[in-house]
Formats: C-alpha cells, structure tokens, sequence
C-alpha cells in the first residue's frame, strides 16, 4: 500500500516532490529486495534537472547499491554524472546529504569496490573526486587502491609462486 502512495505522489506532484516520493519509492523498493526497480528510481531521480539535493541523494545511494553489487563501471559513471553536474562545492545541494556525508559515503563505496576487486574503476573515481574532496584526500584513495593491487600480486606470488600481471588485476 505504502508503494502505491509513493508511486501516485510521484506521478502528481510537484517536481521537487514528486523526486523525493521516487527516493522514498527507490528505498522501499530496496528494503523489498528488489534492487532493479531501487536502482532504476534512483537513476531516473539522480537524472532529473534542476540539479537539486533530491538528485545527489539519489545518486549516493545508487553508488552505494552499486559498489556493493562490485558494477564498478556503472558505479563510475554515477560518480562522474553526479560530479558533473555539481561542478563545485560552492553548488553543492547538501539539503539531504551534507558534504562531509556525501564524501564519508564515497570513500565507503570505494573501499567497497576495492574489496570486490573493482581497482581499475576504483582508480578513475579517485581521480574524479579532487571537485569535491580535497586533493590530498583523493590521491589517498588512489594509492590505497594501488596498494591493494601490490598486496594481491604479493599474496598471488607468494601463495602459488606463479607470475601475475598487473594489468590483469586492472582489467
């Protein structure tokens, strides 16, 4: 019942309402473990313009959905779109997401990635967030991936004494 409600205030309302019954739609959604229709919500939302808090909150959570499925590829995307479109901390839209959170929220879903193996992708992001991380901090994430990458080639090597490529494990 309650999806139903969420569905037709989000066909009739307002645009600023309607994006924000689709994020409460998206997280119901969730909650019922259906992730595609969750994941598809949050996408429509984090596309919607005017660029406004709804739309960075829809995103985050769609980082986050999809760093913990390991689609680090869309996962880039999302990060790229929602960086994009914020431009710079100045045009931030913290209204449901402050900064300090949206970046905590990041780093989490990187190191998500990073357990799933997603380093290649792991990398771009990190060199996608000096717009709204510092630059210290980005570059940070970026060697911890690296250093994940060495620790697996020195686990590989030192487990099976056999030769692994570096670029395999950024494929």
């Amino acid at each position: 019942p309650s999806l139903s409600v969420l569905e037709s205030l989000r066909l009739d309302a307002t645009p600023e309402f309607a994006n924000q019954a689709s994020l409460w739609a998206a997280r119901a959604y969730g909650c019922e473990g259906d992730a595609e229709s969750s994941l598809s919500l949050l996408a429509e939302v984090r596309q919607q313009q005017p660029f406004t808090g709804a739309n960075i909150a829809a995103g985050i959570e769609e980082l986050e959905w999809l760093a913990g499925m390991g689609n680090g590829e869309e996962a880039l995307q999302t990060v790229r779109y929602l960086l994009r479109e914020i431009g710079n901390e100045q045009n931030y839209d913290g209204s449901l997401v402050d900064l300090e959170s949206f970046r905590t929220r990041v780093i989490a879903a990187l190191q998500t990635l990073r357990q799933k193996e997603r380093f290649k992708h792991c990398i771009a992001i990190a060199q996608t967030l000096p717009v709204l991380l510092p630059e210290t901090d980005a570059v940070y994430e970026e060697a911890i991936t690296y250093r994940a990458i060495a620790d697996q080639i020195i686990s590989t090597k030192q487990g099976a004494n056999k030769e692994i490529e570096p670029e395999a494990l950024l494929a």
